[in-house]
């Protein structure tokens, strides 16, 4: 079976990943024996490289001189898995943005990540490592989305959905100019205002809300304290969850439908979940 997967795999990359036919056998070895194991460390995936009866500690060397190595466009991989799983041809893409990180030694590793929700599971299309710990910044988050969209030119674009870290006047401000919708989580304590109210916090408003009850603010409104500095207007849900606890989010468009289209954000969590401890065991490469 691992067989078979190899020579699938290897066919695929040919066709997508420009490599030599070494380093091509070398990722096929790398991705077959990781979903038969179950794990990213390179020291318990050596064994099980059937293709090849060289000693583990030269199979070993050879997995690690790929990462020290080989680098490919992202784009490249991102259009392999599209054509893989027939992304292409689903329609729209509603796509998730979220960031993991973790810490080996003294180094944080801190990704930000972008994937696409396909049949109840988040497939990751591109990531980039952030220079230090703590919240993504606007910039970081406009490459990426540029980076799909000149991948994917011709792609029809869902909503794209956050959590609170994803919020800011000037974000929210380039994804409407770019003809991007979003779904975006609200801290409640943020304020908001229109032309007929003054800022107002978010927990304020809905302070007479019951527990699984819901409302829609009526017209657009404005995230922020100040003129100069707050977002476009967007609509506002907001959701009393049975814990107490408010989820708000900001849309641009469809309020009716926010929380609903929120929800498949989620899915971007169990792929960490399975990517890291849960699965994968991604922090066990060791690799900074």
């Amino acid at each position: 079976m691992q067989g078979i997967l190899s020579k699938a795999l290897s066919r695929w990359t040919e066709e997508h990943i420009p490599l030599s036919s070494t380093r091509r056998e070398t990722l096929t070895w790398l991705v077959s024996t990781m979903l038969a194991v179950g794990t990213t460390s390179l020291w318990k995936l050596a064994p099980h490289v059937g293709a090849t009866r060289a000693e583990v500690s030269s199979v070993y060397r050879r997995l690690a001189r790929f990462f020290q190595h080989v680098s490919f466009d992202g784009g490249a991989y991102a259009r392999m898995i599209v054509a893989i799983l027939g992304l292409d041809k689903g329609g729209a893409w509603d796509l998730a943005l979220d960031r993991t990180n973790w810490k080996l030694g003294k180094v944080h590793i801190n990704i930000l990540m972008l994937g696409v929700v396909w049949c109840g599971v988040c497939v990751p299309l591109f990531w980039t490592l952030l220079p230090k710990a703590g919240n993504s910044k606007t910039d970081a988050r406009i490459r990426l989305l540029k980076k799909l969209c000149r991948t994917f030119p011709k792609q029809t674009l869902g909503s794209l959905m956050g959590d609170r870290e994803f919020i800011g006047g000037a974000w929210m401000e380039w994804l409407k100019n770019t003809r991007i919708s979003f779904v975006l989580r609200l801290r409640e304590d943020m304020c908001v205002f229109n032309d007929g109210h003054a800022p107002r916090p978010l927990a304020h408003i809905a302070k007479d809300l019951r527990k699984g009850d819901k409302m829609i603010l009526k017209g657009f409104w404005r995230l922020g304290q100040h003129e100069a500095s707050a977002s476009p207007p967007v609509r506002i849900v907001i959701l009393r969850l049975e814990s107490g606890e408010l989820l708000a989010l900001a849309t641009d468009k469809k309020p009716k439908t926010a929380l609903a289209r929120y929800r498949t954000r989620w899915k971007i969590e169990t792929l960490f979940a399975a990517l890291k401890t849960r699965g994968f065991d991604l922090e066990a490469t060791h690799i900074t």
